[in-house]
């Protein structure tokens, strides 16, 4: 029996690398923004750093922190590869 999840047939399967990003905001709690892409023709690093520099924006003066996770999607789950520094704004 198959018990791996059908993924949707309108996404490519080369799009298995991601970044996750997670947000603390000042009041506490918790977002995620994720980012789907395909790690052989993309910069993973230039993603990040202007993720990072978008969510460092002064009018989004509600954002306290990001922790950015390198990883991939693999049978429905996001797995990490690289932790990168949390950045504190």
């Amino acid at each position: 029996m198959n018990n791996k999840p059908n993924p949707p047939k309108n996404i490519n399967q080369n799009f298995k690398s991601a970044l996750k990003f997670e947000i603390e905001l000042l009041d506490g709690s918790q977002s995620q923004l994720i980012t789907i892409f395909n790690g052989s023709e993309v910069n993973f690093e230039d993603l990040v750093k202007h993720t990072e520099t978008a969510l460092s924006d002064k009018t989004n003066n509600n954002i306290k922190s990001v922790q950015t996770t390198l990883g991939y999607i693999g049978n429905g789950f996001f797995e990490n590869v690289a932790i990168y520094n949390k950045v504190i704004f």
